[in-house]
């Protein structure tokens, strides 16, 4: 989006990290957050247009058909274990040639799909389980990338990217 012209839908926005990195657009720039705390914090950087304090998933699932360019779910997921209806969802919600980009924290191939972290507590999900959702329901390009989402105790926690993009017709 060369322009930076589309419509931003930011899934557990928190303190608004993703509106400060990408600044105002010429598009609406939505975040979704369950804290009223968060959403406080990512609107003094005056870049969203409008906030919802609700869970992602009601967001996503009460939100009209081909609403958006982009919705990104960054770190957020690690709070959501079964994600096929969260994806299937936005899959519904983005306009054709929209991108879906959201991040994992990884779990081991030769486990469970998706598997609670004894350490943190969060969920952890297979590359290869969430690609296999991406292709079940209907996104025609899915790039995924390994990547450190971010330190806890001062180590890398190991996950990945995933960018799918919804068919143009």
């Amino acid at each position: 989006y060369p322009e930076r012209d589309f419509h931003l839908l930011d899934l557990g926005c928190g303190t608004g990290l993703l509106g400060l990195m990408l600044g105002k657009t010429q598009g609406a720039m939505i975040g979704v957050d369950a804290s009223p705390r968060m959403i406080e914090q990512a609107a003094r950087h005056g870049v969203y247009d409008r906030f919802h304090q609700v869970d992602l998933l009601d967001a996503l699932r009460d939100t009209p058909a081909g609403q958006y360019h982009v919705i990104a779910a960054l770190d957020v997921f690690i709070y959501v274990g079964e994600l096929g209806q969260a994806i299937a969802d936005a899959h519904r919600i983005l306009r054709p040639g929209g991108r879906l980009v959201f991040s994992c924290e990884s779990a081991p191939e030769d486990g469970p799909p998706v598997r609670i972290q004894p350490a943190s507590h969060r969920y952890a999900h297979q590359r290869g389980a969430i690609e296999a959702l991406c292709r079940a329901v209907g996104f025609a390009e899915i790039h995924v990338s390994d990547v450190d989402l971010r330190l806890e105790a001062g180590q890398p926690v190991k996950g990945f990217l995933v960018e799918a993009v919804k068919s143009a017709g």
